[in-house]
């Protein structure tokens, strides 16, 4: 490997390193910084491809949703490639939020201006294992006289996750009992389905009139006859 190859591999490790603390700092300008107004991204979520940096930068708010308070986004085992103008580079990310995920990474750079410039990104999760069902269970308490109102706000989410592939079933139901208190029930094929459905989360209007929350995610191993 010759001088200038092994000055543009750091150059590229310190863009990217750079652009994941940015990421862990929740800094969209830093984020976006170093990449081309006209880049093209595969992503994880839907829309799974985006086209422009404005795309790219409006893909990054759902991410911080899924962070919560205590997210990360951990680059490792980088390995980068680079020739006189074009480069690229592959990573894992180990990312945490509502759950860990292992995020695998590839950038596609060019030498524009004498300066390296992400053109391509592509994040991905493993393929899961067709057993591997995740249920989502819990129960919501609602404020006083609310229920029926975050009910009818819930049918459009209902209606469009039981067309998003991989779900299997999705229910928001009013409890038979308790007044105050909204039955959750999901069946999806994998983490990823459920991942890509959420999206940003509740809106405003839907967690004003919730309490609390007690709703957990489990993964099913198999599953057969009741």
């Amino acid at each position: 490997m010759n001088t200038e190859s092994t000055t543009d591999t750091a150059a590229i490790r310190v863009l990217i390193e750079r652009w994941a603390k940015a990421i862990r700092d929740r800094d969209v300008p830093a984020i976006v910084a170093d990449h081309s107004a006209e880049m093209l991204m595969f992503d994880v979520p839907p829309p799974t491809l985006l086209r422009g940096r404005d795309a790219y930068e409006r893909s990054w708010h759902p991410v911080f949703e899924f962070f919560g308070d205590d997210g990360t986004w951990q680059v490792r085992d980088l390995v980068v490639h680079a020739g006189e103008s074009v480069a690229f580079a592959t990573a894992l990310v180990d990312c945490t939020g509502e759950q860990p995920l292992e995020v695998r990474l590839t950038v596609g750079l060019r030498k524009l201006e004498g300066r390296w410039t992400v053109v391509h990104e592509h994040h991905s999760l493993p393929a899961p294992d067709e057993t591997d069902l995740v249920v989502v269970s819990g129960a919501i308490r609602v404020r006083p006289g609310k229920r029926d109102e975050l009910l009818a706000l819930s049918r459009d989410s209902i209606v469009a996750a039981r067309r998003t592939p991989g779900c299997r079933d999705f229910v928001v139901a009013a409890d038979p009992v308790e007044a105050d208190r909204v039955n959750v029930y999901e069946v999806w094929d994998s983490e990823g389905a459920l991942l890509a459905f959420r999206g940003a989360g509740p809106g405003e209007d839907l967690a004003s009139l919730v309490v609390r929350a007690d709703v957990k995610r489990y993964r099913i191993a198999s599953a057969g006859p009741a």
